[in-house]
């Protein structure tokens, strides 16, 4: 008996040392792939500056954390804070929560929208995920089926308001966003006059589209809405709330899609 005892502990020792070792061999290899993935990223001129701490949360899911900006040639994101969580394999959640908020300087958003009091997200790490947002790569990528991302939960918060969502986003061929949502939404119409300054919609629109939200708002203020992007625009249920922006990827070649709907370029 005392035999088996010192046997199954031995056999312990052992399974929680072989655990330790990959563990750290891991995190090791999260570090390297994390450097390499900044790295490639400053040849389509996408630099971070500032600082990742080393892999921790042994003997738990793998944890790091990003400090400072991201720099492109149109925007600047700027992170006190970005905790980033998961395992870093196809088909596993990875969680970016930023508890300090976000400062994104960019002319393709509002400035009521640039600075988030907080945000969080999960996404399911893609298939075949190419390290690189340039056209020759995204069209690989969606040819071979695999242009899909899965939020399962994204909260971003601002000092007015704030939107909670969960979403399946594709590329389609022309490497156009398209897919749904489910936005959960506080505060409607200060969206509402956002869009209405920024897309121009129509009083009648507005008026329409308020009315709309007003019978869904709930006792706590929120509302909960099926949200899409189809055919280049933006739909909340049945209302079109105007052209999706047109995404132009590094290395797009010009096919006359400009008249499709909103320009946004990407760094080139």
């Amino acid at each position: 008996m005392k035999k088996i005892g010192l046997s199954l502990a031995l056999l312990c020792i052992i399974l929680a040392s072989a655990y330790t070792i990959a563990w750290y061999y891991f995190a090791g290899v999260i570090e390297r792939e994390v450097a390499a993935f900044v790295s490639i990223q400053e040849t389509q001129n996408i630099t971070f500056d500032g600082t990742f701490s080393p892999v921790h949360g042994f003997p738990g899911v793998f944890k790091l954390i990003y400090t400072g900006m991201i720099k492109t040639p149109d925007v600047l994101i700027k992170l006190p804070e970005m905790q980033i969580s998961g395992i870093p394999l196809e088909g596993q959640e990875i969680t970016l929560i930023a508890p300090l908020g976000i400062v994104i300087d960019t002319n393709a958003l509002p400035p009521h929208l640039q600075k988030l009091e907080q945000a969080a997200m999960t996404f399911v790490v893609p298939t075949e995920f190419p390290q690189t947002l340039s056209y020759p790569y995204l069209k690989v990528w969606q040819s071979n089926g695999n242009a899909k991302l899965t939020i399962p939960s994204l909260t971003l918060q601002w000092q007015d308001a704030s939107i909670f969502a969960e979403s399946e986003l594709r590329l389609d061929e022309d490497l156009q966003w398209e897919g749904e949502a489910t936005l959960g939404v506080t505060n409607h119409n200060f969206f509402v006059t956002l869009l209405a300054e920024e897309i121009g919609i129509s009083e009648s629109q507005k008026i329409m589209l308020i009315s709309f939200l007003n019978m869904l708002n709930n006792a706590n203020g929120a509302v909960v809405l099926p949200f899409r992007i189809q055919d280049n625009a933006l739909y909340i249920n049945m209302i079109r709330l105007g052209p999706a922006p047109l995404m132009m990827w590094p290395g797009t070649p010009f096919s006359g899609r400009g008249q499709r709907g909103n320009r946004l370029d990407l760094p080139q």
